[in-house]
């Protein structure tokens, strides 16, 4: 019993640990006080890229004066959930039989890294003379720059999007920001980088408005200032970026609970288990104890007894849990680079499992100290 709980409750603790890492994974922004939203921009209500980016650059003007408002940004992707996807042959570079590597981008517009705290490493951000009638240009991530440039300066240095085909494009690489998550939390990371809205019209994009205080409040102001300039065009997901990463992780959630469910009943099982084995075991020895306590033995000299005859057989069930626990929980933790197996983790388990042995002795055994042993000795 003991070791089954072992298998358990080590794969409890990777479960548990690896979420809370993931809960405060560092997506590369300030997420506190972060109210996002969705809106489409359908071509009924807006034909032309040029009057749905008209809407989008009225409409976050138009939060940015509300006073409790700090700054609104648009966007077609948030950090921390997955972002658009394509090849890249950065110039200069052969992509060899490995084929060009992969980039992860979002489309902002000039108030992106500023609205969602972003540091600027190098060069400049995304600007508004950032235009669809002048160079395209891009802003990657530190690690798109120690990838792809690890040598070397990357500013000037130019990217084509996609790698090939009817749709590609030269972007030059004007600036360099903090690594950023624009994968799902969990997934592998790839290299990062930042397109001006301007020069990448999309109608599908994310509004992120930052407030002074709880960004929750501003969910009917917001509803009611977009309503005020088109009514129908709603706004989804009117979320905080807070509530966004909570329904992102749903499904990590879900299974942590399951996980934390079934090593609770594995730990009052095997708590339950023990100390009645250990109370009857100690229960059969009070006549031996209150012989041990008649010939002057002290109430401290009879506990080190029990628990030397008791803790030796404890430690043997550790033993071959553990046996048993590591390899399985090894097997886990390849589930997500965020689920590891460590010292800390074994190491707590036996602290819980050794103290509730440990109690599972000393309270029956202090109990079999408190009978009188005149009365012991004569038992049975």
């Amino acid at each position: 019993e003991l070791a089954l709980a072992c298998v358990v409750l080590l794969t409890t603790l990777v479960m548990v640990r690896g979420v809370t890492r993931l809960e405060h994974t560092d997506l590369g922004i300030d997420p506190t006080n972060l109210l996002t939203a969705r809106v489409a921009l359908f071509p009924q209500a807006y034909p032309e890229d040029a009057q749905a980016a008209q809407f989008i650059e009225r409409f976050t003007d138009t939060l940015r004066r509300e006073p409790a408002v700090l700054g609104a940004a648009a966007t077609t992707t948030l950090p921390g959930l997955s972002a658009e996807q394509e090849s890249m042959l950065p110039e200069g570079l052969d992509p060899g039989d490995a084929g060009a590597p992969s980039l992860r981008f979002g489309v902002v517009d000039p108030a992106f890294i500023q609205t969602l705290g972003i540091e600027l490493r190098a060069g400049r951000g995304i600007e508004t003379r950032d235009r669809a009638d002048t160079d395209p240009v891009i802003v990657v991530d530190e690690r798109f720059a120690q990838t792809i440039y690890p040598n070397s300066d990357p500013l000037g240095r130019r990217v084509r999007i996609p790698a090939d085909g009817e749709n590609a494009r030269w972007y030059t690489i004007v600036g360099v920001i903090e690594t950023m998550q624009l994968e799902d939390v969990g997934d592998a990371v790839l290299p990062s980088a930042l397109l001006p809205l301007a020069q990448n019209p999309r109608r599908f994009v994310s509004l992120v408005v930052r407030t002074q205080a709880d960004p929750a409040q501003m969910k009917p102001r917001f509803q009611e200032l977009l309503r005020a300039q088109d009514p129908d065009t709603p706004a989804y997901w009117l979320r905080t970026y807070e509530e966004v990463m909570r329904v992102a992780m749903a499904g990590e959630r879900v299974l942590s609970g399951m996980f934390s469910a079934f090593g609770v009943i594995a730990l009052v099982l095997a708590a339950a288990g023990l100390y009645g084995l250990i109370a009857q075991l100690v229960g059969q020895r009070t006549r031996e104890i209150g012989v041990q306590r008649a010939l002057g033995a002290s109430g401290p000299d009879v506990l080190r007894h029990v628990l030397g005859s008791t803790l030796p057989q404890v430690a043997g069930g550790l033993v071959i849990g553990m046996l048993l626990a590591v390899p399985f929980a090894s097997q886990i933790s390849k589930i997500l680079p965020e689920l590891t197996l460590d010292a800390w983790a074994v190491l707590l388990l036996v602290l819980i499992l050794g103290s509730v042995a440990t109690i599972a002795a000393l309270v029956p055994a202090r109990r079999a100290l408190a009978v009188d042993p005149m009365l012991a000795l004569r038992q049975d």
